[in-house]
């Protein structure tokens, strides 16, 4: 018959997998019980809460047989119960959420739980558990603090929330255009959407998360090595989903991810070693009489022509279009001030084709008409 001590080892050996479980290790079995389950419980407590809890348990549960073992992440607890009967699981969770809200009392932080359905014999340990892990994650749904029974949740038709086709594709396009601020707006839009259901289960969740990524990077190959070396560090993994407390913190994580992806790509955008920026200011000064498009910019200084748009405004206070617009106007008044020339004439030495379009940029600009502005000199 195994000691305490080495029953608990032997849990943890049999909840990490490390070891298989025998039907006829009975120096294991729990005074002759015919069920097992498990149940997890998380907090943000420390170390020094291990000991506290295990008092609080011996309180609790001294009519039952049960073992107690430390989870695979700080701050969790496992305790793996016997029981005699199916029908006795309901007594078995009021009594462990009775210890869950003892343990968040005395710790002052909110303490969640997942407990696992009864298996036959110690065999079915660490399904039980694994099981118990899976309802944990579910707080991500019901928040902090909660106690979720598997088997609750295990016929749960678990059907995906798709994402909406518009969606994807607005989400394509703020990351294809660099856009932060865009990203964010369809991420809340996206998560309003898939928070309507009364169930959703983490592994929805989970299926939702990384089809926002995936989408996020699909039309850019060219940062494929890159992204992938970053995704493997801090995205896709489905065990991440366990550390999120709340659905706004899945969200405000995937808004995060995907603006991580955006800096990513902007630092590759970035030509190294040149003032890209005043060479482009230079450049217009030169030729602002010409057509200048966002493109023929980002094409002549190798820049991807979004990420110049964000940094030009950033580094000019200024976007890229009106500057152009104020060295056109300033080299228009001149012409206007120290000549007689017709206005399309003007028109055209400061780069519009069209006339009665110059005129109408000139009064937005100026905020009276170019024959007007002449005459006033």
């Amino acid at each position: 018959m195994y000691d305490q001590g080495m029953k608990q080892y032997r849990l943890r050996e049999i909840l990490q997998g490390r070891t298989e479980t025998k039907e006829s290790d009975a120096r294991f079995d729990f005074l002759n019980h015919v069920f097992y389950c498990s149940a997890v419980y998380e907090s943000p407590a420390e170390k020094r809460f291990e000991k506290m809890y295990e008092e609080i348990c011996k309180k609790h549960l001294k009519e039952m047989d049960y073992l107690i073992t430390n989870g695979h992440e700080q701050g969790r607890m496992v305790v793996c119960l016997g029981t005699s009967e199916m029908s006795g699981m309901q007594r078995t969770i009021n009594i462990l959420g009775k210890l869950r809200l003892e343990f968040q009392n005395e710790t002052g932080e909110a303490v969640s739980l997942g407990i696992g359905t009864p298996h036959r014999s110690v065999s079915g340990i660490k399904k039980s558990y694994e099981e118990a892990l899976c309802a944990l994650n579910y707080k991500v749904i019901r928040g902090p603090g909660s106690l979720v029974y598997y088997g609750e949740i295990r016929d749960i038709l678990k059907t995906p929330s798709h994402i909406a086709e518009e969606d994807v594709k607005e989400l394509e396009r703020c990351m294809n255009e660099m856009d932060s601020e865009g990203l964010s707006r369809i991420v809340e839009s996206i998560f309003r959407k898939i928070g309507k259901p009364k169930y959703l289960s983490p592994e929805v969740l989970q299926a939702t998360a990384i089809n926002l990524v995936l989408s996020g990077i699909s039309k850019m190959p060219f940062m494929q090595m890159q992204l992938n070396e970053y995704l493997g560090k801090n995205i896709l993994s489905l065990d991440n989903i366990a550390k999120f407390q709340t659905m706004e913190q899945l969200k405000n994580w995937i808004i995060n991810v995907l603006q991580g992806m955006n800096e990513l790509m902007l630092k590759q955008s970035m030509p190294e070693k040149r003032d890209v920026i005043q060479e482009a200011k230079e450049y217009i000064v030169r030729h602002f009489e010409q057509e200048i498009t966002l493109n023929d910019i980002s094409e002549r200084f190798f820049i991807n022509p979004y990420y110049f748009s964000q940094l030009f405004k950033k580094r000019t206070g200024v976007t890229y279009q009106k500057y152009l617009t104020g060295i056109r106007m300033s080299r228009a008044k001149k012409l206007l001030e120290e000549t007689d020339l017709k206005l399309f004439e003007i028109s055209e030495m400061v780069g519009y084709s069209d006339v009665n379009h110059f005129r109408r940029v000139f009064e937005k600009y100026e905020g009276v008409k170019p024959n007007e502005y002449r005459k006033r000199l």
